[in-house]
């Protein structure tokens, strides 16, 4: 069993999903913006808002021929925003409402696509209304330019951070170098800032639950996957954490199983997790799939502990 704990208790970097804005109070009215350069015209397009759990209908508003539109009497919550013309969807995107109030700013492409939002794309009101300071920007691009070069980025964006205290991206991304780097004492405390600056986030509470795992701080990492869940609903990232962090403090539940087994398609670590769960339910024959399954996927940093695992679970069968 300590094998398999091994497999899969360390911190990984990850971020979370869902394009964000806030709203304030119990129902609002959310204004957005059109942008699309080959409309000829913005007549017959409508934005439709469905909640993302239950699939129903919450409101459908026309966009007005300057490309503005209000989504009125929202209540906080995951949406499913879509954008469609007389005949057929423009772009769809998930939406959470959640914080103060902000402008939804949609573009569409010129083949009337929007390109795929990432599911880890993240944008917050605080990111859309924060002016970052052009000295910041230019630390945080050099960051960027970088690499994967620590010893680089993690000065330049330090310096980012202190032009601009308030520079959550900039926060966030030192955070995960902190996690790249094993400084773990570090990365909680610049995430827990981000997420202070930033409640609405999920990037920074993904990033911050994988920290406190990393430090056996199961129960506040749990707590901040939850939240990153229920920023980005559908983020495998964050989905994979919360299995990890429930995993950790010996929750075996069937919630456990649903989020690594969610996860496991795009991390395969998760399928370690899952095998000891599995094996303890005394299913050892599917225990052993899941582990050949892990080791069929060439992933390298787990294999020697994958492989012991494994040889277990024959002996034991």
């Amino acid at each position: 069993m300590s094998v398999v704990r091994s497999c899969v208790s360390a911190a990984v970097l990850l971020a979370s999903s869902a394009l964000i804005v806030h709203a304030s109070g119990e129902s609002n009215n959310i204004r957005g913006e059109l942008s699309c350069a080959s409309c000829g015209s913005y007549n017959d397009i409508v934005v439709e808002v469905q909640d993302s759990t239950s699939h129903l209908p919450v409101g459908s508003f026309y966009v007005n021929s300057s490309g503005g539109f209000e989504m009125q009497g929202i209540q906080p919550g995951t949406y499913v925003v879509t954008v469609r013309d007389s005949s057929r969807p423009l772009s769809r995107q998930m939406v959470n409402l959640n914080g103060h109030m902000g402008t939804l700013s949609i573009a569409i492409d010129q083949n009337h696509q929007q390109p795929a939002k990432s599911p880890d794309a993240v944008v917050s009101v605080h990111r859309l209304t924060h002016k970052v300071p052009k000295a910041a920007k230019k630390q945080f691009e050099k960051a960027l330019a970088a690499g994967d070069d620590n010893e680089t980025v993690i000065p330049c964006l330090k310096r980012a951070t202190e032009i601009d205290p308030e520079y959550v991206e900039a926060l966030n991304n030192l955070g995960s170098r902190y996690i790249q780097t094993n400084q773990f004492g570090k990365s909680i405390e610049v995430l827990k800032r981000a997420a202070t600056i930033d409640p609405s986030n999920g990037f920074v509470h993904t990033n911050l639950a994988a920290a406190l795992m990393a430090t056996s701080q199961n129960a506040e990492a749990e707590e901040a996957a939850r939240r990153a869940v229920q920023l980005a609903p559908n983020s495998e990232k964050a989905r994979y954490m919360l299995g990890l962090a429930l995993y950790n403090e010996k929750k075996f539940t069937d919630e456990a199983v649903k989020m690594l087994r969610d996860a496991q398609p795009r991390f395969p670590n998760a399928g370690l997790a899952l095998a000891v769960i599995t094996a303890r339910r005394g299913d050892r024959s599917t225990a052993q799939s899941l582990v050949e399954q892990y080791l069929a996927s060439g992933r390298p940093e787990r294999r020697a502990q994958a492989e012991q695992l494994l040889t277990v679970l024959k002996r034991t069968k």
